[in-house]
This record gives structure tokens, sequence and C-alpha cells, in this order.
């Protein structure tokens, strides 16, 4: 685990001073994956594409198949993907490249909304529909508790992805919640993700 350890922080330094190093891991479509796609035949690729490798492997699908692409942006990542390092400033070059490549090809592109989706439209000149996934409000109760009862714990709550754009707010919110259970207060938090 110890030489596990250090060579992960070993990369760690190195990608801080080079920049993300994920568009030079390359990528290959197993022939397993191929002939699986062959024969499922989607009359549609949905991707909520967010780096250079996996627009590459989006496209290579669409080549594959024929199928029509929708993407699906979440967030404004091409405005701070690949903005660090030595190579920052070439793989940013290489991500637009990319990005109006997956853009061209793609017959429907979505926004999470309507002011999102104007941005883009200004940005990239063309156009975006806005949709965000469902979600069962009443499930995540809208009116939160004002009453607080002894021995029940105040619990933070934080429910979506974990990446490179949140890592260290949630650490840092993580943190507050840790110091303040270990000052005598009843609270913890909670992460509910995906893998």
């Amino acid at each position: 685990a110890g030489r596990s350890l250090s060579h992960s922080r070993g990369l760690q330094v190195l990608s801080r001073t080079l920049g993300d190093l994920e568009p030079l891991a390359g990528m290959r479509i197993s022939k397993e994956l191929i002939d699986w796609v062959k024969d499922f035949r989607p009359d549609v690729v949905y991707a909520p594409v967010s780096t250079i490798t996996y627009m590459r492997f989006v496209r290579e699908l669409v080549s594959l198949t024929g199928a029509t692409l929708a993407i699906h942006i979440m967030d404004d990542w091409p405005s701070f993907n690949y903005d660090s390092g030595i190579l920052g400033p070439f793989f940013r070059r290489v991500m637009k490249r990319e990005l109006e490549q997956t853009l061209s090809l793609a017959q429907l592109r979505v926004g999470i909304g309507p002011a999102m989706c104007d941005e883009y439209g200004t940005r990239y000149g063309r156009p975006f529909v806005p949709f965000s996934n469902p979600e069962d409000i009443d499930h995540w109760q809208l009116k939160p508790r004002k009453k607080y009862e002894e021995g029940r714990p105040f619990e933070v709550l934080y429910v979506g992805t974990i990446n490179n754009k949140n890592r260290e707010s949630l650490g840092l919110l993580a943190d507050s919640v840790s110091k303040l259970s270990d000052a005598g207060n009843d609270i913890r938090m909670k992460i509910l993700t995906f893998k």
C-alpha cells in the first residue's frame, strides 16, 4: 500500500505540474464493445460529454453505428477543463477542436437550462435545448426541519457527482462538519453519489 500511495502522490504532483493528463491516456474500443454495440444497433447515442477522450469515444461510437448523436452538457466544463499546468494551453486548443467536431456531429445538443442554452447557442453558434433530469421533489422534503430533537443528529446531505470541480469544496465542508463534531456537536455528513 505504501508504494501505491507514493506512486499516486507522484502522479498527482506530475499532473499538477503538467496539467490534466487524461488526453495522453489514449482510447481503444474493445472488440467486445464494438460487437455489442453493432448487435444492439442503437438509434441514438446519448452522451454527457466532458473530456477530450470521451468526445473521441462518442464520435467513434457514432461512426461505428450510424446512430444519431445527442449530447448533454451538464455544466460549463469547456470554460475550465485543461486550464492548468504546462500542457494546459495545448490541451485547451485540442479540447476546443474536439468540442467543435462533436457539436457539429450532434443532431441534438442539450443543456441544463434556458440561460445555459442561450449562452451556448451564442458561444458555439448552434442551438441547444434545455432539459434537466426530473427529481422527486417530495422525496427531498423542500420544507426544512425547524425543530431539532435532542438525540437526533443534525445531518448535512450532499447528493450528486464528485469530481475535480467540487472535490475541494466538499472536502472543506466535510472538514467543517468533522470539526463541529469533534467540538461535541451532534452532526454528521452524508454523501450520496455513484461510481
